[in-house]
């Protein structure tokens, strides 16, 4: 029987490209799709980067800025002229008959950003019920009707955030880059190495914490 030679197929224009050549363009088609879909798997695992947790740290200034606001709000509308005991009874309150009041002094979901799972811009926001005094061992109680303190935490520490944030009634905002989530926090932050945030800008002074 004759040996066949294969003869390569003509192009559109006339011209007849080498088996060769095609396999070579599907080799490197099906090279750039593998690397495209391994980046593209990578990624949905790939912690964010530094532009988008410091996204992250400022707008987690921004919240608890209308925290801040908003628990000047609720003391004026308090019977007994107190602040918020807890970041959801700025949204909603319950009364001395136990009846839930709507305040939306916040939005519901900033209120439920009370852990990891819930957060808001990759932060969350704690209520402070005690504070700590250099030279003191035991921390002090809030309170309610002079005070209050509320700090906000990445959701996931040195992924979503690593600033941390407090406000209380001083009307100051304050923000520490602490190497893990603090355990306390002082009543005088800034005498503990914590920074007076006046402006997001501010927060750059801390930009050097990795």
């Amino acid at each position: 029987m004759p040996h066949r030679r294969h003869v390569a197929e003509p192009s559109a224009h006339g011209k007849i490209t080498p088996p060769g050549v095609i396999l070579t363009i599907l080799a490197l088609g099906f090279l750039g799709w593998g690397v495209w879909y391994a980046k593209t798997a990578l990624s949905r695992n790939t912690p964010p980067g530094n532009h988008a947790r410091q996204a992250n740290e400022r707008l987690a200034l921004t919240h608890l800025k209308r925290i801040q606001s908003a628990q000047g709000a609720f003391r004026k509308q308090h019977p007994r002229g107190e602040y918020a005991r807890f970041v959801p009874h700025l949204w909603q309150w319950v009364d001395s008959r136990g009846t839930p009041v709507r305040l939306d002094l916040i939005p519901r979901r900033l209120a439920m950003a009370m852990g990891a799972t819930t957060a808001v811009d990759g932060y969350y926001f704690v209520d402070i019920h005690s504070r700590t005094i250099a030279g003191q061992s035991a921390a002090h109680a809030i309170d309610y009707a002079h005070q209050w303190a509320i700090a906000a935490l990445p959701a996931h520490f040195g992924r979503t955030g690593r600033i941390v944030l407090l406000a209380d009634q001083t009307g100051c905002l304050y923000a520490t880059a602490p190497p893990r989530p603090p355990t306390h926090y002082p009543k005088n932050p800034a005498a503990n190495g914590w920074i007076i945030v006046k402006t997001p800008d501010d927060l750059n002074v801390l930009k050097n914490r990795d």
